[in-house]
């Protein structure tokens, strides 16, 4: 048998001292390694809320959740995230209904024209296929406020002398039925001016020629809806006044789909394909509106501060809303100056100019 003899090797008391403490090192790695996965084990999956300019991806055990930033709404993919917004000018006259497309509207804000007959700024953002959408009618200045939140690719049918001066001044992106009207066509079952309608697929061509295909814009909070149990089996109306009773827009809450069902007139508000109108929230922004001319043209403060009221989970929360600049978010807080988290869903923002306007 061979036997071999090993060298001895002779250390400094400086070079075991090091050795002691690597060696050290890497035992104490190891255990808190190990006291790290043995606490994940124990522990609740957490949500993990990660934010970039994109969208908000929320990872659980389970699932990934992509949050859509026009509405929150959580998908399992990015194929409809974040599509180029597009803010369309819809009407709401009686000689406009039923209306078309608005049923599907990621955000709806709501404001008055002339003779106090409110109007609807229209944003869709989702990739949905929509045939119909309108009567289109035309810009107000204060509306290119609220379209410019997305740099929204914007649509009308002409638009008041101080609103079309205001999307040349500010390079806002639009497509003028007048000038345009390859992305717009003319119903024949009714009389022009309630006659103008566009669609997704016409849309999406004006994007391809304008070259608008991503764009960044802030988002707002969201969070999950209010379960069952947790929200209230009756909730007050929230009925919103522009002039006249025919134009009295309602808001019923349904505890067992947690949304809000619209009236207008005392009656369901239907679209054209017999659809009703929903939302997971309804934010009424009080601000001030003015009345400029005979013709009754309003100006409606959209920069600043003012009262609001957030209805969702079948509450209201009292607050204020804030827009600090063009281009900015107009975002809603409570009475702690914390930014409310919305459900993921339709929004509807009702702009009033007090609070003698509705009631709830």
């Amino acid at each position: 048998m061979i036997k071999f003899k090993f060298p001895k090797i002779k250390l400094s008391k400086v070079q075991l001292i090091t050795i002691i403490i690597i060696g050290g090192l890497f035992v104490l790695v190891g255990l808190g390694f190990l006291g790290y996965k043995l606490f994940l084990g124990k522990s609740s999956p957490a949500i993990n809320v990660v934010s970039n300019a994109n969208t908000n991806t929320e990872e659980t055990e389970n699932k990934i959740c992509f949050r859509r930033k026009i509405d929150g709404v959580c998908l399992e993919s990015e194929d409809k995230v974040n599509k180029y917004p597009v803010a369309i000018m819809v009407e709401n006259m009686v000689e406009a209904w039923p209306l078309s497309g608005i049923d599907k509207a990621n955000l709806v804000i709501e404001a008055p024209v002339e003779a106090g007959i409110p109007r609807f700024l229209a944003v869709y953002a989702s990739g949905d296929d929509i045939p119909q959408i309108g009567p289109v009618r035309s810009a107000r200045p204060y509306y290119l406020d609220w379209a410019e939140e997305f740099s929204a690719l914007y649509l009308h049918c002409g638009g008041s002398p101080e609103a079309l001066n205001s999307i040349k001044k500010y390079h806002i992106y639009d497509l003028n039925q007048f000038f345009a009207d390859q992305y717009f066509w003319r119903g024949k079952s009714r009389l022009a001016p309630h006659n103008v309608y566009t669609s997704s697929d016409l849309i999406n061509q004006a994007l391809e020629a304008k070259d608008l295909d991503e764009v960044a814009y802030e988002s707002w909070l969201y969070k999950d809806e209010a379960k069952l149990e947790d929200r209230p089996a009756e909730a007050n109306d929230l009925v919103v006044d522009f002039s006249t009773p025919t134009y009295r827009a309602t808001w019923k809450y349904n505890s067992e789909t947690n949304d809000y069902l619209r009236y207008e007139n005392g009656n369901k508000q239907k679209t054209l394909d017999s659809a009703e109108i929903r939302a997971k929230n309804v934010a009424v922004q009080i601000t001030n509106v003015q009345i400029l001319d005979d013709i009754g043209r309003r100006r409606i403060t959209t920069i600043g501060e003012g009262k609001s009221l957030v209805f969702l989970d079948g509450k209201v929360i009292l607050g204020k809303w804030k827009k600090e600049r063009r281009g900015a978010r107009t975002k809603f807080y409570n009475a702690d100056g914390k930014e409310i988290e919305f459900n993921g869903g339709t929004t509807w923002i009702e702009v009033v100019p007090d609070i003698k306007s509705i009631s709830y």
